[in-house]
């Protein structure tokens, strides 16, 4: 993981703002995955990842749904894995985002239950895809997730 690297590289990076905005922007965010590529990790490792990610300097995390669990519509497992990677963090006050690679799903309506999950599990916000799963998100899948 390169979280540290990245973080050190932007800590001193000043950003300027747009002609007619205020000069105090802070410096870009590093966010890390948790998880990737398919989530498939015992939930232990993911908290831990996750742990680690902050330590190293991340101010956002990404989490990967597990994938297989979501298929199998194993979805008290699949909200223990959301749950315990918030938890694990919540001290912290690091946004999840919980990532669905929706182009691996197959049906509009599991897209929909796992936005359920990660609302009741306390996520920051959902996101459609990693881009590694075969196509990428649809327009549609976007849509239905609001």
């Amino acid at each position: 993981a390169r979280v540290a690297l990245a973080a050190q590289t932007l800590a001193g990076l000043a950003v300027a703002a747009p002609a007619g905005l205020p000069d105090d922007k802070p410096p870009p965010l590093v966010a890390a995955v948790v998880g990737f590529p398919l989530g498939a990790y015992l939930t232990a490792t993911k908290s831990s990842e996750a742990l680690s990610c902050i330590a190293l300097g991340a101010a956002e995390l990404d989490v990967v749904t597990n994938i297989g669990l979501l298929l199998d519509s194993d979805y008290p497992a699949v909200l223990a894995d959301y749950l315990a990677v918030v938890s694990a963090v919540s001290p912290s006050s690091t946004p999840v985002k919980i990532i669905l690679e929706t182009s691996l799903l197959d049906s509009p309506s599991r897209i929909v239950d796992a936005c359920l999950l990660a609302v009741l599990a306390g996520a920051a916000c959902v996101k459609t895809s990693t881009g590694l799963g075969g196509r990428g998100a649809a327009a549609g899948e976007g849509r239905l997730m609001r």
